[in-house]
């Protein structure tokens, strides 16, 4: 029931679409719209791994889909917690950059620690703030939506595979954007930053950039 409806449809699929349109007058008659279909086409990600020293952060922007496979799952945020039980649909959007864990496996959420995220779920928003649990030991789906990772390579350097290849070489002081990141082709999507480390990525991204910004 809204001016201008809106949905996001971010699994691979062919989905039917209709609009109900009703008047506000009780007597008329709703009118039903010929279906539409849209059809939404798998994305295909290469594999990427990628470490060095520095600093490395998600952009704000990025966003994170799942359905839920069985209950007992929760999520924290903001020091409250949300059950969630199975056919859930989870949208969460990130509003500020991050610098915590990302740790994706074999079908579960195992981490992911950000602040100002938004918490919406079956379509409802229902919290905004800080995520410091997230508990899914098994989802159906999984998808991502404008996830961009920057890192900044420090004194080291900083290096990554891609497909394979030796291809990422970034050094001290160039900036690396990973675009479109998503999971792999196994499923995994693993991202932690360390002060004294750095930083070790592993996922799947649709390109990178490596660049060298300019001097403040």
């Amino acid at each position: 029931m809204k001016r201008t409806p809106v949905h996001v449809f971010p699994y691979p699929g062919t989905y039917n679409v209709t609009l109900d349109v009703r008047f506000c007058d009780p007597d008329d008659v709703p009118a039903v719209l010929p279906v539409q279909t849209v059809v939404v086409n798998p994305f295909v990600r290469k594999d990427t791994i990628s470490q060095g020293s520095g600093t490395a952060e998600v952009l704000a922007g990025g966003k994170f889909f799942f359905s839920v496979k069985g209950p007992g799952t929760n999520i924290r945020i903001g020091g409250r917690d949300h059950y969630l039980k199975a056919g859930d649909e989870v949208e969460i959007a990130l509003g500020s950059e991050g610098s915590g864990d990302i740790s994706i496996v074999s079908n579960a959420i195992l981490r992911c620690n950000y602040s100002n995220v938004t918490l919406t779920v079956n379509g409802e928003e229902v919290e905004k703030g800080t995520i410091s649990v997230i508990n899914i030991d098994r989802y159906l789906q999984f998808e991502t939506a404008d996830l961009t990772i920057k890192a900044i390579a420090g004194r080291d350097g900083a290096k990554g595979l891609v497909n394979g290849e030796p291809v990422i070489n970034a050094a001290p002081n160039q900036q690396i954007l990973f675009k479109n990141v998503g999971v792999d082709s196994t499923g995994k999507l693993l991202f932690s930053v360390q002060d004294s480390a750095g930083y070790t990525f592993r996922g799947g991204i649709e390109s990178y950039e490596v660049t060298t910004p300019p001097p403040l």
